[in-house]
């Protein structure tokens, strides 16, 4: 049993919209979230699949159109309409820091906001000052804090980011199979 406020999310992704919805029928019904990576869809401006997999029964879901500076395939000019179209049928959508993502805080959408930040070259010294930092430009979105792991104390940091964090106010965890201690013990 995960603790209160603890989210079980499972990501999955495909290389068009109609195998996306496939997958996410397949989800495993355990999860609490399903993140759905439009970027990794080649038809992902398809606005007629687009929205018959936002419209889609089933686990809430989670909306993530990753910029190819964040470690994503979205090209620029082609997220602000995909996460507009998410704010208004998705569970939650993940908006990047630090850039045009930050005006779809507000305005129209049911959709839960997510600020996210994404190092994949490592994980920084000062994680409680990023995170501040994302925490107000979020307003009272969720903040989320995604490093690279080069060495295991990389998880301990992420652990400390977690433990010295608002319960309900932050998700964070590292990237690769050095990554893969903050996934699991993340709950904790």
């Amino acid at each position: 049993m995960l603790p209160s406020g603890c989210l079980l999310i499972q990501t999955i992704g495909a290389s068009s919209l109609e195998a996306l919805r496939r997958a996410y029928r397949g989800a495993d019904r355990r999860a609490d979230v399903v993140e759905l990576r439009i970027d990794l869809a080649r038809d992902r401006d398809h606005v007629a699949r687009f929205d018959r997999l936002i419209a889609e029964p089933g686990p809430p879901k989670l909306v993530t159109v990753r910029s190819r500076q964040q470690g994503g395939e979205a090209r620029p000019g082609e997220r602000e309409a995909l996460l507009r179209r998410a704010l208004a049928g998705a569970d939650y959508v993940d908006l990047e820091s630090g850039g045009p993502d930050l005006a779809l805080l507000t305005g129209p959408g049911r959709a839960r906001r997510i600020v996210s930040w994404h190092d994949p070259a490592g994980t920084p010294v000062g994680l409680g000052e990023i995170a501040g930092r994302i925490r107000a430009e979020a307003g009272g979105a969720l903040v989320k804090i995604v490093t690279q792991a080069d060495a295991a104390g990389d998880n301990l940091r992420v652990r400390d980011l977690l433990r010295g964090a608002a319960p309900g106010t932050t998700i964070a965890f590292c990237m690769g199979p050095r990554g893969m201690p903050s996934r699991v013990l993340a709950p904790s």
